[in-house]
Order: C-alpha cells, then sequence, then structure tokens
C-alpha cells in the first residue's frame, strides 16, 4: 500500500514542470478537476506502461494527473518478479506501512477469514481508510 501525494507536490519537487489547474503554489490550495465517471470508464481505461513510468518523466506526468483527476489507472507490462509495486509506488511516492506491511501479497489460503486471501474477484475498494484522513465530525 502507498500514499499518493498530490500529483502537483511531486511534480514541483521532482519533475520541475509546470501545468496550468487551479492550484495556488504559494496557498497550496485547488487541485485538477475530478472526472466523473462510471462504468463507461471501462471502455476507455487509462492505461501506462511500467517501464515508460520509470523512464519518461511526461509518462509519470501522466500518470500523476490522471490518478488526481480520475482516481485510477491501469499499469500494463509489469515484470513478474517480486517486488514491483515497490519498485513503482517508491518512484511514484512514498510507501505507507500498515499492519499488513509495506504491501499485500495476495495469495489464497485455505480457510481464509478475509476476502483477500481468496481467489475471489475485489471490486475496486480502498484499504485501511482509517489510517488516514479519518473523518471529523459531520
Amino acid at each position: 500500500m502507498f500514499r499518493v501525494l498530490s500529483s502537483h507536490q511531486l511534480i514541483s519537487s521532482a519533475l520541475h514542470l509546470k501545468i496550468t489547474t487551479q492550484y495556488d503554489p504559494i496557498s497550496g490550495q485547488g487541485r485538477l478537476p475530478r472526472q466523473h465517471w462510471g462504468g463507461e470508464l471501462l471502455k476507455d481505461l487509462p492505461v501506462a506502461s511500467f517501464t515508460e513510468l520509470l523512464r519518461d518523466e511526461g509518462a509519470l506526468l501522466h500518470l500523476l494527473t490522471t490518478l488526481e483527476s480520475v482516481g485510477l489507472m491501469l499499469v500494463k507490462e509489469v515484470p513478474k518478479e517480486e517486488g514491483q509495486v515497490h519498485v513503482l509506488s517508491r518512484h511514484v511516492s512514498r510507501l505507507l506501512s500498515t499492519h499488513y506491511g509495506d504491501t499485500f501479497v495476495i495469495e489464497d489460503k485455505y480457510g481464509a477469514n478475509n476476502l483477500a486471501y481468496t481467489t475471489l474477484p475485489l471490486d475496486l475498494h480502498t484499504d485501511v481508510p482509517y489510517l488516514n484522513d479519518t473523518p471529523g465530525v459531520s
């Protein structure tokens, strides 16, 4: 699991690229506009290449801005060796360690008490959201 910083934080500190948004770097206010979507997104899902993300700042910028505005992107051509999630997430941001560790290895366990330990498909979800930005009084 990793914590994604805003694309503006990463871009301004690491990539030194400028994009036009509603973001005010002096006050730190504003973000890229959110794109609302539904099932139609599956027809045109944003896609990135693992290798390009590691080598090309333009591809990384596209990933960051897509994550901020759309909320997800499919990364293809990821090497099958263990540890590749670490490689990409450390390139993009900082890993946020939880009680599961830095990342979670998906495996099928007999008598599983958690859906993550089965071969059943997982819908889009957020893991352990209570660890950061917990809800306040409403």
